[in-house]
C-alpha cells in the first residue's frame, strides 16, 4: 500500500478568523499544540496526537467514527468562534496552548481513573 504524503498549509493561520476557515484553523492548531505537548506529557499526549491525525485525515471516509481526541478540535473551534474578524495572533495561540494542555490533562486523568477503578 502506498502512503500518501499530505502537506499541511499553515497559511490559513495568517488570515482573519471567519466561519469559512475556523474548522481548518482549529484542526491545525490542535495538531500543532498537541504535538508540542508530547515533550511535557509523554504517552497520553502522543496517544491524543495519533488519534487526532487519524481523525483529521480519515474524516472523509464513509461511516468514520471520531475518537474522543477530536473533542480537542471542537474546543479550539469554539474558542475561535468567539473571535471572528480577528487575526490568530500569538496572544490567542498562547491561550490555545493552555486549552490543549488542560484537555489532554483531563483525558489523562480520566484514563488513569478508569485504570485505577478496574484494578481496585
Amino acid at each position: 500500500m502506498e502512503q500518501k504524503i499530505t502537506a499541511r498549509d499553515y497559511k490559513v493561520l495568517t488570515e482573519k478568523i471567519s466561519p469559512d476557515n475556523v474548522a481548518e484553523m482549529s484542526e491545525l492548531i490542535a495538531l500543532y499544540e498537541t504535538k508540542a505537548l508530547i515533550g511535557f506529557m509523554g504517552y497520553h499526549a502522543e496517544k491524543t496526537y495519533k488519534q487526532l491525525c487519524r481523525d483529521i485525515f480519515g474524516k472523509h471516509q464513509p461511516e468514520y467514527t471520531f475518537s474522543d481526541s477530536y473533542d480537542l478540535v471542537q474546543s479550539v473551534a469554539l474558542f475561535l468562534c468567539g473571535h471572528y474578524g480577528i487575526f490568530a495572533s500569538y496572544f490567542f495561540l498562547a491561550n490555545l496552548i493552555g486549552l490543549c494542555y488542560n484537555s489532554t490533562k483531563r483525558r489523562y486523568r480520566r484514563d488513569r481513573w478508569v485504570l485505577i477503578s478496574e484494578n481496585g
